[in-house]
C-alpha cells in the first residue's frame, strides 16, 4: 500500500475519502503569511493575541532559535526549517535579521504557492461552489470552494 496516498497497489483508494479544501485568493494568502512572519519575528509589533499564537513559549523566533542552537536542539533537518534556516544564517553572520526576515516571508509564501498548485489539477466539475460562488471559487469576498472527492468519479 502506497502510505502517503492511503492507496493499494491498483492505485484505487482503500476507502472511500472525501477531499476537502479551500481556496483563499492569494492575496489574502500572501498578506497572512506575511503577518504571521512579522508576529514570529517581531511579537511585540503586533497584535497580543496574534503574538501569543505565534511565539506560545514567548520567545520571538530568533530568540528561539538562537537558545535552541546554544543548546544543541536544533537537528538537522529542523536546521533546514523555513524560518529557522533563515535566522540561523543571521545568526552565523550571513545577513541582517531584517534580511533573514524578508527571506522567509519570500520562501514561506514560495512554499504556500507549492501545496496550493496540485489544487488546480481537480476539474472544475468536481468542485462544489459555496454561498452561490462559481466553481472556480472567484466569488464574493473570496469565499472559496470545496473539491468534493475527484477520486471517487475517476473509479470504475
Amino acid at each position: 500500500m502506497d502510505r502517503a496516498n492511503f492507496r493499494g497497489p491498483d492505485k484505487t483508494y482503500r476507502h472511500d475519502p472525501i477531499m476537502l479544501g479551500m481556496h483563499w485568493p492569494v492575496e489574502a494568502i500572501n498578506s497572512r503569511i506575511n503577518l504571521r512572519v512579522k508576529a514570529m519575528f517581531y511579537p511585540d509589533k503586533v497584535d497580543p493575541v496574534l503574538a501569543a499564537a505565534a511565539c506560545p513559549n514567548g520567545e520571538s523566533l530568533p530568540d528561539e532559535t538562537r537558545r535552541l542552537h546554544g543548546a544543541g536542539l536544533l537537528g538537522e533537518q529542523a536546521r533546514e526549517a523555513l524560518g529557522y534556516k533563515q535566522v540561523l544564517e543571521h545568526l552565523t553572520g550571513g545577513h541582517t535579521l531584517d534580511e533573514a526576515f524578508e527571506r522567509t516571508k519570500v520562501l514561506t509564501r514560495r512554499f504556500a504557492k507549492q501545496q496550493r498548485t496540485p489544487a488546480t489539477a481537480i476539474p472544475a466539475g468536481q468542485l462544489a461552489a459555496r454561498r452561490g460562488d462559481d466553481a472556480r471559487g472567484d466569488g464574493p469576498a473570496g469565499t472559496g470552494f470545496l473539491p468534493l472527492n475527484p477520486c471517487r468519479s475517476a473509479r470504475p
